[in-house]
């Protein structure tokens, strides 16, 4: 017979249903029908595509077995493989049988190959691809059984292939013609939409998407579709028949027959979850923003390189650059090269994995600035420490009130200028220091000034007070703790000692220590290291220890409460602080130190007055309780003056000898000048009189007019008379 001309096409994409043992293959246009075809292409064996009048119009390369021409298939008729026209009758018939019901069916005839006649099996098979019907028709001419369960076993194959790729898969796939119908439907998108497959061969493509979507979906896809875009990836939401939203992510392309678009074909997969992080990421996002952008601290991000990466508002003021300026930059670019180190050797630990918390002054602008910053690691959402988060609050007006209320050069006491002068000497070295001294007599007040005058005025200062703290919380405190060391210990906790890293920490008190607590904190002395309560990690530390008690150490390391070696290690240097009674000669400068402070803590606008004989009494006082005591006096003067005169029963002091006796007589002396009357001089006497009992009573007008004899009512009609306020 004649060669037929049939045409083999290279093709791509998916394939669709059973292929060996359903009755009928139902194939989309172009993405799956170029799979099915590739699939088709790689059998071994003739497989052909034919239309209802016997025109060949798809065969594989295995059609050359039968001695097919691929050059051209307009054509080609299948029937005329066949020499024998009683196989032409049956195969004709067979396969109108198969278009009229779908049924597949199986046969055998002669076919000429190469002037030879041989038998060959053939089997058809309904193909549905999109509106066409043909019929798949497999020639097998060998008669060995073995090869035919070999071929039978790959169609079995790529229908499983089949399903993973299509009927089983978890994304949705679908195609729509060139008016937005849907013409396929895979089982996910059935389950995922609520809909059956026959409604959804029903609607448009538009109606699964959410209302407020649809336009932008319909723009979208009229221009893939007039601009000829091959391929694209839309994200939209489509509403289930429950009315639930649901995001898709569409890899969508297009369908083209014979150079025309005849539709297009999406795979969704479903995002829903990844656009609620989303949201929920871009919610906390705009949250940080506003607190980042709003809050008054100073807040600075930074890269590993220790470059500034971000700048909230406040820090830009800061400074005085923009964003923009600062972004960046460095250290070096913003602050002096002293600053710079410090600052650099601070974000160096902080990149180790350290939280720091610490006071320290840097120039900006050439302006000397305290700032108290937290430094912490900045991490990326795995966790890796990728840079540097700094907040800062400018604490400088705090710190000037400070330095104005301890003008300490200024003490004129010769007793305090010779312990002064021992501190200076002190804060030039790096010793371990005894601070001794009564109760309040100013020893946490002097290691304050000792940390300020020394190298480490820029670190922490910490002070705590041994006998204040329960006995089996002072290790904790001191040193710190792991999680769960003991009941109650929920989370790690850094010691005070870590905590004054670079700085001071004093320990008041240090009497009232335990003494297994005193051994351990001899090896931190001698050692510098340390482990946190249940850990097992050695923790260096490099900070500055100051002791202080009002105790006699060494009678307690007679008596055996306290321990001789630690003694000998912390009394390097001494320093004895005078009690405020053998300095008197400072109490006037105190008590204006410590009224400053009390007025902008009370927030009292005016300095109040101090009577003389008020002022007299603070210096002929004992001070048992020193400058804390004093400082107790003022407070409550100043609450009973009402911010204003302080007079003598205002201070309340219970020593005899500073309070004036009630009775005691006062003078008044009476002169007759020929410019006064009797009745002047009478009222002048009066108003002496109430002057005298007003000052005795502490102000009471009751305890005034007792000592005067007369009713209150009296008094006020006298005070009304002589011309005093009504206060």
């Amino acid at each position: 017979m004649t060669a037929n001309k049939l045409t083999s096409v290279d093709c791509e994409s998916s394939p669709t249903k059973d292929v060996s043992s359903c009755d009928s293959i139902c194939v989309e246009e172009d993405a799956q029908e170029i799979f099915f075809r590739k699939f088709l292409q790689a059998l071994p064996i003739p497989a052909l595509l034919i239309d209802r009048s016997g025109s060949v119009v798809f065969a594989n390369q295995s059609c050359s077995q039968i001695g097919a021409d691929f050059e051209d298939t307009s054509s080609s008729l299948f029937l005329g493989f066949f020499p024998s026209h009683c196989d032409t009758t049956r195969v004709h018939s067979l396969v109108e049988k198969v278009f009229a019901d779908g049924k597949s069916r199986v046969g055998e005839a002669l076919l000429e190959i190469n002037q030879n006649r041989v038998r060959a099996r053939l089997s058809f098979k309904l193909a549905k691809i999109g509106t066409r019907r043909l019929v798949l028709v497999f020639i097998d001419f060998t008669p060995d059984t073995k090869r035919r369960s070999q071929m039978e076993q790959l169609l079995r194959k790529n229908e499983q292939l089949y399903r993973q790729l299509v009927e089983e898969a978890n994304d949705i796939v679908f195609q729509c013609n060139a008016h937005g119908y849907f013409t396929f439907v895979n089982p996910i998108a059935v389950k995922m939409t609520g809909y059956s497959e026959k409604e959804l061969m029903g609607k448009h493509y538009l109606d699964l998407v959410h209302p407020e979507y649809r336009d932008d979906a319909a723009r979208f896809y009229g221009a893939q579709l007039v601009e000829g875009l091959a391929s694209t990836y839309y994200e939209f939401p489509f509403l289930t028949k429950k009315g639930e939203m649901i995001w898709v992510g569409q890899n969508v392309r297009l369908l083209v027959e014979s150079g025309k678009v005849t539709g297009v074909q999406a795979i969704c997969r479903d995002i829903t979850e990844r656009k609620r992080m989303e949201d929920a990421l871009r919610e906390s996002e705009k949250r940080f923003r506003a607190i980042f952008e709003g809050a008054e601290d100073y807040i600075f991000l930074k890269d590993k390189s220790f470059r500034y990466i971000d700048v909230n508002p406040a820090g830009q003021r800061l400074v005085g650059l923009s964003a923009s300026e600062i972004i960046g930059r460095c250290y070096e670019d913003l602050f002096g090269p002293e600053d710079a180190a410090y600052l650099r050797d601070l974000d160096t630990r902080v990149l180790q994995g350290q939280s720091i918390e610490e006071e320290h002054t840097v120039k900006i602008n050439g302006i000397p600035r305290v700032l108290f910053e937290t430094r912490a690691p900045l991490r990326d959402d795995l966790g890796e420490i990728i840079g540097v988060l700094v907040i800062a609050r400018d604490i400088t007006d705090r710190t000037r009130v400070d330095v104005s209320a301890d003008p300490e050069e200024q003490y004129p006491s010769e007793a305090m200028q010779k312990t002064l002068k021992s501190a200076r000497l002190a804060a030039e070295g790096n010793i371990t220091l005894l601070l001794l001294g009564e109760s309040g007599s100013g020893k946490d007040h002097l290691a304050r000034y000792i940390h300020k005058n020394s190298d480490r005025a820029n670190g922490p200062y910490f002070s705590i007070n041994c006998a204040a703290i329960a006995p089996e919380l002072a290790e904790s405190e001191l040193f710190g703790h792991e999680k769960g060391a003991f009941t109650g210990a929920y989370g790690r906790k850094r010691g005070l000692l870590e905590l004054a890293e670079g700085g001071t920490l004093l320990l008041n008190e240090i009497g009232e220590l335990s003494l297994p607590l005193q051994a351990k904190l001899l090896t931190f002395l001698d050692t510098r290291k340390f482990t946190r309560v249940g850990g097992e990690k050695v923790i260096s530390v490099n900070a500055r220890l100051i002791a202080a008690t009002n105790r006699d150490l060494e009678q307690e390391v007679r008596k055996g409460r306290f321990r001789e070696d630690l003694f000998y290690r912390i009394n390097v240097m001494s320093i004895e602080i005078p009690p405020l009674r053998e300095r008197r000669e400072d109490i006037p400068l105190l008590v204006e130190q410590v009224l400053s402070k009390l007025l902008n803590e009370l927030q009292i606008q005016t300095f109040p007055a101090i009577d003389p004989a008020a002022a007299n009494a603070l210096k002929r006082y004992d001070w048992p309780g020193n400058v804390r005591e004093l400082r107790n006096v003022l407070e409550r003067a100043l609450i009973l003056s009402h911010g204003k005169k302080i007079d003598l029963f205002a201070l309340g002091l219970s020593d005899a000898e500073s309070l004036p006796s009630r009775e005691e007589k006062a003078c008044f002396s009476i002169s007759f000048p020929t410019d006064r009357s009797l009745n002047e001089m009478t009222q002048e006497l009066k108003r002496f009189m109430v002057n005298e009992a007003l000052r005795r009573s502490g102000g009471s007008r009751q305890g005034a007019a007792t000592l005067l004899g007369i009713s209150r009512h009296s008094l006020k009609h006298y005070m009304k008379t002589l011309g005093y306020d009504d206060e």
